[in-house]
């Protein structure tokens, strides 16, 4: 299960973003959307929504790109074409078999 999605110097995105599934289980009114293991509590089920130009797209590009480097498949990445460097950095963080793990696509 995903946890969080990180990006840095992709399509639209300059600066580190990152895209959280932790639950904030201060609210209670969706709690049949939170999975609960070994002390995470992550949301089952989430939507995007913003303005137009805000990333929303970008983000979904991401996490297929984040697909295809974990399925070793070709990626068609872009760099941020207002830094000077051409490396696009993508992370991920997914809980498996009860336990943590943090990648660097």
């Amino acid at each position: 299960m995903i946890i969080e999605i990180r990006a840095k110097n992709c399509y639209a995105f300059k600066d580190q973003i990152a895209f959280s599934m932790k639950a904030d289980m201060r609210n209670k009114k969706f709690v049949t959307n939170v999975h609960k293991e070994n002390n995470f509590n992550v949301i089952k089920t989430v939507g995007i929504y913003g303005p137009n130009n805000a990333g929303k797209t970008c983000l979904i590009k991401c996490i297929r790109a984040i697909k295809g480097v974990l399925l070793n498949k070709k990626n068609r990445l872009i760099p941020n074409i207002f830094t000077e460097s051409d490396v696009c950095e993508l992370g991920v963080t997914f809980m498996a078999s009860g336990r943590k793990f943090s990648t660097v696509a």
